[in-house]
């Protein structure tokens, strides 16, 4: 269960090369918990999440979860695409309630010799894409701690 007042935060080096200098920051949290405004932070020319993939034509915020897959396969390929690239810091921001969620991110840095950083977020803040309160709830619920 995710606790609201748990500061958790994860640095992970790999030896693959040990020179390289990239950081792909793998940012948690339930909606509102400022996710994406770490996400900007920390990478503010390359910070991506799945939601940035569900909006219409007119540029509005459209949820749609039979689109799930492919957002996800999109950020996937923005991060990947982006840490191939002269780019130092990399952000990928999404809820990844499991740590299944995540874990691609992972594998993907340990390929690249990438640092990576796992950090949950736990603001409360404004829910700007409306997820029901009982959706977030189960999240809570169901959150996994990372390894």
């Amino acid at each position: 269960m995710l606790k609201e007042d748990t500061k958790e935060r994860e640095i992970k080096m790999n030896h693959k090369k040990e020179s390289n200098m990239k950081m792909l920051y793998i940012i948690r949290g339930i909606p509102g918990s400022g996710k994406s405004t770490m996400a900007r932070k920390l990478a503010p020319n390359a910070a991506f999440e799945a939601d940035a993939y569900m909006v219409d034509q007119q540029g509005n915020y459209a949820f749609d979860p039979s689109r799930l897959g492919e957002v996800h396969q999109k950020c996937y390929e923005a991060v990947r695409d982006a840490l191939m690239q002269d780019i130092a810091n990399v952000a990928v921001a999404n809820t990844f309630v499991k740590r299944w969620e995540y874990q691609k991110y992972v594998d993907l840095a340990n390929e690249l010799g990438v640092k990576y950083e796992i950090i949950v977020c736990n603001g409360g803040y404004k829910n700007i894409h409306g997820v029901p309160e009982g959706a977030i709830q189960r999240m809570k619920d169901n959150w996994e701690v990372s390894e």
